[in-house]
């Protein structure tokens, strides 16, 4: 366990100091205020000094507190690394009270990553610390290379939490560097021994290139108005003249306004796109800031239009080459493939988590585009999206097929069930055979069955049943579980069959008989048809979802005809969650498997261990246990015969019994006690014996 840095540059008194703290010790200490009691006056004072000029005076007298790596500070005054930590630093801000800052810590300390969550120095924020490592718990030990680690491992795990939490995350640059102010919180969600998010060292920076939000490199070279070489030399061709007019202008120090302008009509002239001009203006004059050089070019563009200049071809289509050329060059656009929804991000931006579209992010998107001076409608920004211009995206087979990678030959199934403790004898074995039908069902390998086999951990709480559940799924993929799914609605939940991977039933034990009937038609259910809103026709959705589920109480099983769909074992012991998981590796394993034609799916003899483990989780109903009371199962050389009548009748006879209980019932009951019965000349006789 490493340590954190805390720093302190008070320019008042041209004071500055900095130290080490391990991270437990820090996280005890922030329960209470500093003797000065800083952290309670700025919470105090940010009420009125937000939106203002005015800051908190003693605000540098808080000191700053940075995570991610150790530094120290040598005696000239310069400030050195020393070791990372792999401590990630996430952040939700801008929220309105303590409700809210209350529940993105509940919500934060129930994913087995976080390593603490508390309240910002603010008061109106929370701080989320998540462990990254290597495969092997180790960190890297290069300034540079622990840089590279740290942005793969933030961006990895910003789309985690993203999913879970209410509240958006703030988004940062993810520099080793990064700080916040020393904060109070008595009651800060503290778990040192949480799992680490696990990934691979990289040899290169995300590509989502964090660190950078400068639009002026966001150059496609795919479905421009003109292809990338064609801009480039007619650009090159324009600032070359435009020097050339300009005669003595000097760089640094001549004024780069009149050189814009003189390009920007050159660049016009020679048919350049508005926008093409002020990114490659803005690669030129670096020092310029590029609003204004929009406005400039804007300006020339506009004023040779009003003078009648036109471009030689069709407004509409100008426009619509335009919308194509703009689309792609500021934002990424998807079709999801397994939520059935179209999602973005801001391209060459650090917003680099997608979300779905809205008729808000449509009207953006149309204004965005006006400011760059293309006249568009919504509709058609809205017909250019749902086209067949836009991508198509399976998260699912994405993270499958080209992320995991080789299989480096150990059993990572194995170990994730051993995390259970369960003195079922069978679990390890039927938990491998449920893992692999699940990665197999969501690349596709059987397409008329659904993993219809669930298994149910059954113990008390605090055992965390649930926290197991949810750490099946890789970090990639956390947006695709789900523990909240409404059975009372059977085509919503029907829906969610196409939209999760993994859907955990959470106290199973609280379904109805109704429900129950419906879930079991869930499991099996291959296909899910249903119609879209405002459509006329069905259509046909792919069922990726497989289950689990948890309870508290042992007696959950009431099918009289059987449940061999369910899979219960009792967790002796809270289940293991802070052991590190490669889960890149874990499903390597399971499509090696798989593709080298391993089983995945239950055969008799698994149905047989199966229907022997659940006779201990069987709820006895209240006509099984007056049939049970009244008599039992015959013996060897017991030889008593009796209609169905006849047993209801004698039934009858006993306190408890009710006017509901009917001849079907009773039939459900034999069946599910494999009772013998026989049918004579005249009707079905059944094999029982009275109690004396």
């Amino acid at each position: 366990m490493g340590k954190i840095t805390i720093s302190t540059k008070d320019t008042g008194r041209g004071k500055s100091s900095m130290s080490r703290m391990d991270l437990g010790q820090f996280l005890e200490s922030i329960k209470t205020d500093s003797r000065s009691g800083y952290v309670a006056k700025f919470r105090e004072t940010m009420p009125y000094i937000v939106g203002h000029p005015e800051r908190f005076n003693y605000i540098d007298r808080i000191p700053r507190i940075c995570v991610g790596a150790e530094y120290m500070k040598r005696p000239d005054g310069e400030v050195v690394f020393c070791a990372y930590n792999g401590w990630l630093l996430l952040e939700a801000d801008g929220l309105s009270n303590a409700v809210e800052v209350e529940t993105v810590k509940r919500e934060a300390a129930v994913l087995p990553q976080t390593l603490a969550a508390f309240m910002g120095s603010c008061g109106t924020s929370v701080k989320i610390l998540v462990r990254a490592t290597l495969p092997d718990g180790s960190l890297p030990q290069n300034e540079q290379q622990a840089a590279m680690f740290h942005a793969h491992a933030y961006q990895l795990a910003v789309k985690y939490y993203t999913p879970s939490l209410s509240y958006s995350l703030t988004v940062v640059p993810p520099r080793l560097d990064v700080s916040f102010r020393r904060t109070v919180d008595a009651t800060p969600y503290v778990n040192l021994k949480a799992m680490p998010l696990v990934l691979e060292q990289p040899s290169a920076m995300p590509t989502d290139e964090l660190a950078s939000i400068n639009l002026s490199n966001a150059h496609g070279q795919g479905g421009r108005l003109m292809d990338y070489y064609t801009c480039s030399t007619l650009f090159n061709a324009a600032f070359h003249n435009g020097l050339r007019e300009m005669g003595d202008w000097v760089h640094g120090e001549s004024d780069p306004w009149a050189l814009v302008m003189c390009v920007a009509d050159y660049c016009l002239k020679a048919g350049l796109p508005e926008e093409e001009t002020v990114n490659r203006l803005h690669g030129m004059l670096r020092e310029a800031d590029v609003t204004e050089i929009r406005a400039t070019v804007r300006n020339v563009y506009e004023m040779n239009r009003r003078t009648g200049y036109t471009s030689g071809m069709p407004k509409k289509q100008e426009a619509a080459l335009r919308l194509r050329e703009f689309m792609p060059r500021r934002y990424d656009i998807r079709f999801n493939e397994v939520t059935s929804s179209y999602e973005y991000r801001v391209r060459k931006s650090i917003r680099f988590t997608y979300k779905p579209m809205g008729n808000e992010d449509y009207n953006t998107i149309v204004h965005e585009a006006a400011v760059e001076g293309i006249e568009a409608f919504a509709s058609e920004v809205k017909s250019l999206i749902c086209s067949n211009y836009t991508p198509r995206y399976n998260p699912v087979e994405h993270y499958l097929l080209k992320e995991v990678g080789t299989w480096d030959g150990c059993d990572h199934i194995q170990q994730l069930a051993s995390m259970v403790p369960t003195k079922n004898p069978y679990w390890q074995e039927l938990f491998r055979r449920w893992f692999l039908s699940m990665v197999a069902h969501w690349l596709g390998y059987d397409a008329s069955h659904g993993n219809s086999t669930v298994p149910i951990l059954i113990g008390p709480q605090g055992f965390r049943k649930s926290t197991f559940c949810r750490m099946i799924l890789p970090p990639e993929l956390a947006a695709y579980f789900t523990d909240s799914i409404d059975f009372r609605n059977n085509v919503e939940a029907e829906r969610h069959l196409g939209r999760f991977l993994l859907i955990n039933i959470d106290e199973f034990d609280q379904l109805t008989d109704r429900q129950f009937a419906f879930v079991k038609h869930l499991f099996q259910k291959p296909v899910v048809n249903l119609r879209r809103a405002y459509s006329q026709k069905i259509e046909s959705q792919r069922r990726y979802a497989s289950f689990m589920g948890t309870s508290n109480q042992h007696e959950i099983l009431r099918d009289p005809t059987g449940s061999r769909r369910y899979f219960c074992v009792e967790v002796e012991a809270p289940i293991r969650t802070d052991e590190v998981i490669n889960y890149k590796q874990l499903y390597a394993q399971a499509m090696h498997l798989i593709t080298n034609g391993e089983r995945y799916w239950i055969d008799d003899a698994d149905e047989t261990h199966i229907n022997e483990t659940n006779q201990d989780f069987d709820e006895q109903s209240p006509l099984e246990q007056l049939l049970l009371s009244r008599f039992h199962l015959p013996l060897s050389g017991e030889n008593e015969w009796y209609t169905a009548v006849e047993i209801l009748n004698e039934l009858r006879q006993c306190p408890g019994f009710k006017k509901q209980m009917t001849l079907n019932q009773l039939g459900r009951v034999l069946t599910k006690l494999k009772v013998e019965r026989v049918r004579n000349e005249k009707q079905r006789m059944i094999r029982l014996t009275k109690n004396p």
